[in-house]
């Protein structure tokens, strides 16, 4: 065999080595994200796109084209269930989402009717 044979093998075994060896690492470093880091990669990326932010959008009075208000911005009050988080805690859901039904009706029960919003016109 001449010698640029031996070379080429030589380089060719080498790269083949190399491409080797590399997928070796990528294999590895897939078990090692999938499997012995997964529980902590899971939390770390719900505490990416689970937050609680507390948002106050305030808009504007909307009025016509006398002054008077046609949209007006009302602070209310929100309640809301994550059911996944409840079946992890244990929670009964039924009777959970009746106790959350009952505190609605007696809110819109007990509350007081708006009062007349009354316009300016300027």
């Amino acid at each position: 065999m001449s010698r640029d044979r031996r070379f080429m093998r030589l380089r060719v075994a080498l790269l083949g080595a190399l491409v080797f060896v590399g997928a070796g690492f990528v294999v590895r470093r897939s078990y090692e994200l999938s499997v012995e880091r997964a529980p902590a990669l899971r939390e770390m990326a719900e505490e990416q796109y689970q937050r609680n932010m507390r948002l106050a959008p305030k808009r504007g009075t909307i009025r016509d084209r006398n002054g008077a208000p046609l949209a007006v911005s009302v602070d209310v009050d929100s309640v809301y269930a994550n059911p996944r988080r409840m079946r992890r805690e244990g929670v009964d859901l039924p009777p959970a989402l009746i106790a959350l039904a009952a505190l609605d009706l007696q809110y819109h029960q007990n509350a007081a009717p708006a009062a007349p919003a009354t316009g300016d016109a300027r």
